[in-house]
């Protein structure tokens, strides 16, 4: 077993343990999580931002996720998700940019 896994699932033992019984497990605690902000209604906070902000510098700030514009894409067009998903790709053309994330090892 690998060591990194060995070590998460001690962590996550002792965290239940703590989380059931607090300071059961001596020099150890479980202190609050740090907050994240987020925004759930983009349209909203636009409205109120709209006499401060024009419409690129507020999206300049907002993060775009594909498999979301693609699922839309989907809704409003009719279409299957593998249907969509390259349909979606040919519309935006190279607007659309494909990444591939770092090789990975792994066992053959």
């Amino acid at each position: 077993m690998n060591w990194l896994v060995i070590h998460q699932e001690i962590e996550s033992f002792y965290k239940r343990v703590l989380e059931r019984e607090p300071g059961s497990v001596p020099g150890w605690g479980l202190v609050p999580g740090n907050v994240i902000r987020s925004v759930e209604n983009p349209a909203k906070v636009y409205a109120h931002l709209a006499e401060l902000l024009s419409p690129q510098d507020f999206l300049a700030c907002c993060s775009v996720s594909v498999p979301e514009l693609e699922r839309a894409w989907s809704r409003n067009k009719g279409l299957t998700a593998s249907q969509a998903k390259e349909s979606f790709k040919k519309f935006l053309g190279n607007l659309l940019v494909e990444k591939r994330n770092a090789p990975s090892l792994k066992p053959l």
